[in-house]
């Protein structure tokens, strides 16, 4: 059905209660086709808005579902997906705005996905004889699983989270070089959030920048201990509102350096706090003004 809808512009889903899925690929019989590298879903979409979708776990067709499958049933799937690569950004990949409001069973927004290289080695997989109930030691050419699909989302201006009670996180450190037009990301009463940028293994120690990132809310994340706690420095030319509130237990905004010369101070619940020691002000002052 996603190949049909190529002028679609907006997609609103309010208060559907059975709803887990956004995009699925779950019963779609052509899905080798709908997977292939070459196709581009939606490419004119600019704005998603999901408010209270209680059961949404996630946006785009990354397949599955809440279901369990045997072994083999696994073992199929996995010689399967190895013909295509899998294309799970079709949804949010070309959106200018996102509005996530009120989905409690959310855990990621936009979740990584192993990619199959070209190349096979004999894994010896245990299946489930279904006829006797025994078990068998097949040795199957399974493709291995050695590159991470990251979510590239260069049109992304505005990002609004609020009352996404799972989430821990935000963006993984991969996504942020593809954040090149986000002018304002609000983040708001998340109560297990505990950064806003998740670290990943092997991250160089490059500078990283937000150019066009103009307003940053942080508000009422009782769970939050920083922006992100990797030792790259950020660098935000253009910032000019930065609100934090209601963080308890952030120790530093980043661990690095982080500068933001167009930004004179700090929103906070009991107003402004001045930036003489920058973006990473000291603990104990930021408790006594916002806390």
């Amino acid at each position: 059905m996603a190949k049909l809808l190529s002028n679609l512009k907006t997609i609103k889903i309010r208060s559907c209660n059975g709803m887990e899925e956004v995009v699925s690929k779950k019963d779609d019989k052509d899905e080798e086709e709908m997977t292939t590298s070459t196709t581009t879903f939606f490419p004119h979409l600019h704005s998603l808005s999901f408010d209270y979708l209680k059961n949404l776990e996630r946006i785009g067709g990354g397949g599955g579902g809440g279901y369990a499958k045997s072994t083999t049933s696994i073992i199929h799937d996995q010689f399967k997906s190895s013909q295509v690569t899998v294309a799970p950004w079709s949804l949010c990949q070309n959106s200018r705005e996102i509005l996530i409001i009120g989905c409690e069973s959310l855990m990621e927004v936009f979740e990584t996905q192993e990619i199959n290289n070209s190349s096979a080695g004999d894994i010896t997989s245990t299946t489930t004889n279904e006829i006797n109930g025994g078990t068998d030691n097949t040795s199957l050419a399974i493709p291995r699983r050695e590159s991470i699909d990251v979510p590239r989302l260069f049109n992304l201006k505005k990002l609004e989270i609020t009352s996404c009670n799972l989430l821990q996180h935000v963006f993984t450190f991969s996504t942020l070089e593809s954040l090149k037009q986000l002018e304002e990301l609000m983040i708001k009463e998340c109560k297990a959030m505990k950064v806003i940028v998740k670290k990943e293994n092997g991250e160089q120690r490059k500078v990283v920048k937000f150019p066009c990132l103009k307003s940053l809310e942080l508000d009422d994340l009782p769970n939050l201990e920083g922006f992100f706690l990797g030792m790259n420095d950020f660098h935000w030319p253009l910032l000019e509102k930065a609100m934090i509130s209601k963080c308890p237990q952030m120790m530093v905004f980043t661990s690095g350096k982080s500068i933001a010369l167009e930004l004179k101070y700090i929103h906070t619940s009991l107003g402004k706090h001045s930036l003489e020691c920058g973006l990473n002000f000291h603990v104990t002052t930021l408790h006594q003004v916002c806390f």
